[in-house]
């Protein structure tokens, strides 16, 4: 018993060791942010050409010059000095950092970059941008998104990547407004290069995302379909929801290349990458068979964040502060969730409850994700996803492996109490089937004593009873008599079977 704890121990540490690896992996070789190309400053990027030819991507991610409260075009940005120079995702709304003024408003982005040399094409990569907003390229308006597509039919809006052809000096100016959301402004860097690269970059993550949200998507259809097919009483429903929340989560690709609504698409984003951790913990309490009172506060504590996520659009907020309020809300709820499914597995893997090992597993793969996002915060990924869905493609696919055996489990007690039944069935047939016989048999013998018996009282009777005779008809008597002994013993041991007792 104790090497098994041993050897439980070292694999659930060796599992969490080997997603923390991942993630650390993933940060360093899938993050726009240290991405090895040539960076910008003070708003302008000179473009290397022997770099840029052996490595034709880069990601426009610091060094922008931003225009606060002012939504220029490129006319009106020529007669006008930046307020500040930042990276993007530095901030999450126009606020700046600073609680007290309104998260919500407009500002303007710039770059100027100097490509030197003859002219090319290049692509720039439009990132997800949940407000209205306009993009312009060397003075041309390139692109729209949100209410400003209705204003200019005659653009393409909210496509995921603009081809043009330039010469030396490329400018790249994105203005942006906002008045609700819980992102205002431009917070997700942009890929810059050739069309070929570009290109090839969203069709990879768009395929990757594709593949995520497709197979979770499976997985869950699979145990409905099992749920409804067996009745048997398991949270397949629970695991469908968060197959479903996950397959919503990762498909923000699709948001780019199909040209969906982004606020639309950004509340039901958020609303089901919320309501995975609720779903998990709703889960876990089903397996493990856990009372009510241990996770009633949790899940309150989840309706009332998605219930926040469905209203917000509708409340005005005029101070960043209740926004940052409500990120530290967001986190705890996400950290008490992980916690409390660390925790209550834990405590049934000591009391040796049936699955217990498996959801720690999960619970620490899901521990794992959200300690390194507050270790790495600056982190967005190049063609995967977040180490919290990277996580949760794992304990999709760890839980679904835990009622895939349950059921066979059940499956299993099924057929033997089937097999049981229909032997019980047979038994008591042939039961019934040596009953009848016997009964029948039992007839003769009584008849044949009565008779002989009733024969030789009347001969008797009568005076005309031989030796001879009687001792025939006592012999027959005896005969018959052993014979009906036999049948009955035969009744005796067949009630001592049922009874459970031993023949002697």
């Amino acid at each position: 018993m104790k090497n098994n704890t041993l050897r439980f121990s070292f694999v659930l540490a060796a599992v969490t060791a080997m997603f923390l690896l991942l993630f650390q992996v993933s940060f360093h070789f899938d993050n726009k942010y240290i991405y090895p190309c040539q960076a910008a400053k003070m708003g302008v990027l000179v473009l290397d050409r022997d770099k840029y030819d052996k490595s034709p991507l880069l990601f426009l991610t610091d060094g922008w010059e931003y225009y606060a409260d002012k939504l220029h075009t490129p006319q009106s940005i020529q007669y006008d000095t930046p307020d500040r120079y930042l990276y993007i995702g530095q901030f999450a709304g126009f606020d700046m950092g600073n609680p007290k003024k309104n998260p919500y408003g407009s500002g303007t982005y710039r770059m100027n970059i100097f490509a030197g040399g003859r002219e090319r094409t290049y692509a720039l990569e439009i990132p997800q941008i949940y407000t209205d907003w306009k993009l312009y390229v060397n003075g041309k308006l390139e692109s729209v998104g949100g209410d400003e597509s209705l204003k200019y039919s005659h653009i393409s809006p909210d496509n995921s990547m603009i081809t043009f052809k330039a010469v030396d000096k490329i400018e790249i100016i994105v203005s942006v407004s906002a008045k609700s959301g819980l992102y205002s402004g431009l917070t997700y860097p942009p890929a810059f290069g050739s069309a070929k690269e570009v290109a090839a970059l969203v069709n990879e993550r768009l395929l990757i995302h594709t593949v995520e949200a497709t197979a979770a998507i499976l997985i869950g259809v699979l145990f409905l379909c099992i749920g409804f097919g067996c009745h048997y009483r398991r949270p397949y429903h629970v695991l469908f929801c968060i197959s479903l929340c996950y397959a919503v989560t990762v498909s923000y690709p699709f948001v780019q290349v199909f040209r969906l609504n982004g606020t639309i698409f950004s509340l039901a984003e958020r609303f089901c990458s919320y309501g995975i951790f609720l779903a998990f913990v709703l889960l876990q309490a089903d397996i493990l068979k856990l009372p009510k009172k241990s996770y009633t506060w949790l899940a309150a504590l989840g309706c009332t964040v998605l219930l926040s996520v469905c209203i917000e659009p509708f409340i005005e907020i005029k101070e960043a502060s209740i926004k940052y309020w409500y990120g530290y809300y967001i986190a705890f709820y996400k950290l008490s969730s992980a916690a409390w499914l660390t925790a209550t597995s834990f405590i049934a893997a000591k009391h040796k409850k049936e699955s217990s090992k498996p959801l720690l597993v999960c619970a620490c793969i899901f521990a794992a994700s959200l300690i390194m996002d507050r270790v790495h915060p600056l982190f967005e990924p190049i063609r995967f996803g977040w180490p919290v869905e990277t996580a949760g493609f794992a304990v999709i696919c760890i839980a679904a492996g835990i009622l895939w055996w349950d059921t066979l489990d059940l499956y299993k007690e099924k057929l033997v109490l089937q097999v049981e039944k229909n032997g019980l069935l047979e038994t008591n047939k042939l039961k019934s089937d040596f009953l009848s016989g016997i009964s029948h048999e039992l007839q003769m013998p009584l008849a044949v004593i009565s008779g002989y018996a009733q024969l030789t009282a009347r001969l008797i009777d009568l005076g005309k009873a031989d030796d001879n005779e009687c001792l025939d008809n006592q012999h027959q008597i005896v005969l018959e008599s052993q014979r009906m002994e036999r049948m009955i013993r035969q009744l005796l041991d067949i009630s001592r079977i049922e009874s459970g007792d031993s023949l002697r």
